[in-house]
């Protein structure tokens, strides 16, 4: 029961890694942008974009930034454009090693910001990746060393089963034939 569950998570991660790397080779061609308008509040925004997954949070209209008989409505928004000339947060702000934090701080336009490089994104789905797999190799060499796959115990003397943990060996889990 564990044993699938520890799969069926490496196989989600090894979708998410790919997911990151395909978006993120798709960022340089095309902007991907999905956002949140809240009523009376403001936006709540993803795009990807140059290389970079960017998170906005803002009180534009909150704030009145445009007047306050601006009124914008709410609603989801999502569109795929071509990549243009800059213009577009955080175009230009190249960060430090590709992170970017921003905030308002005048005050009169209320925002955060956060831009995260896509390497990094699927660096941190490759570690869960690269995790599971690790095990897959350290039991096939313990298995060729004559080790139990489970715990490591010489197997020399009891080929059968490992006395430290009961595994049985993989020789013995041979289906037998039926006549």
């Amino acid at each position: 029961m564990i044993r699938r569950a520890v799969v069926a998570l490496w196989a989600v991660g090894v979708v998410l890694f790919a997911a990151a790397a395909v978006l993120w080779v798709r960022s340089h061609s095309v902007e991907d942008y999905v956002s949140y308008r809240r009523q009376g509040v403001g936006d709540l925004a993803v795009w990807s974009r140059q290389g970079r997954l960017c998170l906005w949070s803002d009180r534009y209209d909150e704030a009145q930034v445009w007047g306050p008989n601006f009124v914008r409505p709410a609603g989801w928004q999502m569109k795929t454009t071509p990549i243009g000339k800059p213009g577009r947060w955080p175009d230009g702000n190249p960060g430090k090693v590709g992170f970017v934090y921003e905030t308002d701080k005048t005050g009169r336009q209320p925002y955060q910001a956060v831009a995260i490089p896509w390497w990094a994104v699927a660096v941190a789905m490759a570690i869960p990746v690269a995790a599971g797999v690790r095990p897959l190799f350290r039991s096939r060499a313990r298995r060729r060393a004559g080790q139990c796959a489970s715990c490591g115990y010489d197997l020399r003397a009891t080929p059968d089963r490992c006395p430290e943990c009961g595994t049985p060996s993989p020789s013995t889990l041979l289906p037998v034939a039926v006549a």
